[in-house]
């Protein structure tokens, strides 16, 4: 069996592993504990991997696999990254220090851009709307965790943040074609950044406290 592409599906395969592993210890360390950040979180992470893990299937086994086949795991790659995003986002509005009304007010703001999101990956496919909503999401992250710096002093808003312009630096390189070597590409580089972005995130996300205002 060949695979098509081999070092965009190995490094899609590596990001799976790395988010689940991170996912899973935010969730085991949250367990009997009103941590909902941290569950919240982790389900963010355990979706990111889930998504590597159907694109570097959709990379790699293109050969093997029918049109409807691939079809159906590119869909299933574009519904992974929004729910990660909308956990990731709600974690994020649940550890931030924000009060109740509020984090009512966002939770639904971000529920709505993910159904928005849903129903139109419905009829359309193409990578850039998955970037799209992962751009928008990740920035809403940080702003939230600005507010929370300036009026708190957070300590995870400097993690949080560079996670965030890790994460959008890899999106850069990825639409950017830009290339080290014909067999490491553009997306190969955006899975390298990813990784990265995603210690850092988790480093952020840990330290994330649930807020009761």
């Amino acid at each position: 069996m060949t695979i098509a592409e081999p070092t965009t599906t190995i490094t899609d395969y590596l990001i799976t592993a790395v988010a689940w592993w991170l996912g899973a210890r935010l969730i085991r360390g949250a367990v009997g504990r009103r941590q909902y950040s941290h569950w919240l979180w982790g389900l963010g992470f355990v979706f990111v991997g889930l998504g590597a893990l159907l694109g570097g299937t959709s990379h790699g086994f293109v050969a093997f696999l029918s049109d409807a086949t691939l079809s159906a795991i590119w869909k299933g790659t574009a519904y992974a990254v929004g729910l990660s995003m909308l956990f990731a986002v709600a974690g994020t509005i649940e550890g931030s220090f924000l009060r109740k009304t509020t984090r009512r007010t966002f939770h639904l703001i971000n529920a709505l851009g993910f159904v928005l999101y849903a129903i139109w990956m419905v009829n359309h496919s193409a990578f850039i709307y998955i970037v799209y909503h992962y751009v928008s999401a990740m920035i809403s992250v940080a702003l939230i965790q600005v507010w929370a710096f300036l009026h708190h002093r957070a300590a995870t808003a400097p993690w949080l943040i560079a996670g965030v312009i890790v994460t959008l630096a890899g999106a850069v390189i990825q639409q950017s074609g830009f290339s080290l070597h014909t067999h490491f590409n553009n997306n190969d580089l955006y899975h390298v950044v990813q990784i990265v972005g995603l210690g850092l995130l988790y480093r952020g996300a840990s330290q994330l406290e649930s807020t009761v205002l």
